[in-house]
């Protein structure tokens, strides 16, 4: 059995968009999206998560045993991945100030990314919480990328 990843699109949209709005996703394509959420799906495998599932390019996950296709729940966990990445990509391509003159008129504007990088930093907690409750319940895979992610908890990035 397998699981398209692709019906998932309307989910991560939600995930990072406004009710009511036009969300930082509507411009990208069709291949785009899948390929979000495939990283998404690769990225929290290397935290550990899905260590039985496998998924294509295409978005399409499958059980490595042909056993039963990944519940909703764990979905859950690729949309927050997804949503990761989307909310740390939108917060690099952030200018954060506009500058303009014309003739003897300027305008100058600073647009602070603190919000975005609130919600980001309650996405990663979020993230923290469920690796937290997995290693807690003995369902989890540890991985090398694991053990950077302790050593980053107690060695400052700056050093």
């Amino acid at each position: 059995m397998a699981l398209d990843l692709s019906e998932f699109i309307p989910a991560l949209k939600r995930e990072v968009s406004v009710p009511g709005t036009t969300g930082i996703l509507d411009a990208a394509s069709f291949d785009d999206l899948v390929g979000i959420l495939v990283d998404a799906f690769w990225l929290a495998r290397l935290d550990g998560f899905f260590a039985a599932y496998t998924c294509s390019e295409d978005g399409v996950v499958e059980h490595l045993d042909g056993g039963l296709d990944l519940p909703r729940e764990h979905v859950s966990v690729i949309l927050l991945y997804a949503g990761i990445k989307v909310v740390r990509n939108k917060i690099l391509g952030t200018s954060s100030g506009l500058r303009a003159k014309a003739g003897p008129v300027e305008y100058e504007t600073t647009i602070p990314a603190t919000v975005m990088t609130a919600l980001l930093t309650g996405l990663r907690e979020t993230q923290r919480h469920l690796l937290d409750e997995v290693r807690e319940e003995g369902g989890y895979e540890a991985t090398t990328v694991d053990t950077f992610d302790w050593l980053s908890r107690y060695i400052p990035v700056d050093a």
